[in-house]
């Protein structure tokens, strides 16, 4: 495949991703096309949020333990 069928490909494909999936490509171009970005410029404002809102949460001391969450994860699916 040339460069321009490869190129043609990868638009057809990008074109037929829902909004969600675009948003993550686009950081992934990004980080790819300048390696020296900041991984946290690449995110969009609501990924942004919702870590601001978690970090927050870990603060106030409603973070639970990897343990706890994995035995939770390993036995809701029979694990």
């Amino acid at each position: 495949m040339g460069v321009a069928e490869l190129k043609l490909d990868i638009f057809r494909m990008v074109d037929q991703l829902p909004e969600s999936e675009l948003q993550k490509l686009y950081g992934m171009i990004t980080h790819l096309a300048n390696p020296e970005a900041k991984p946290w410029d690449t995110l969009s404002e609501a990924e942004k949020a919702a870590i601001e809102e978690g970090l927050a949460q870990l603060e106030q001391g409603q973070g639970k333990p990897h343990a706890e969450v994995m035995a939770n994860f390993r036995k809701k699916y029979h694990l």
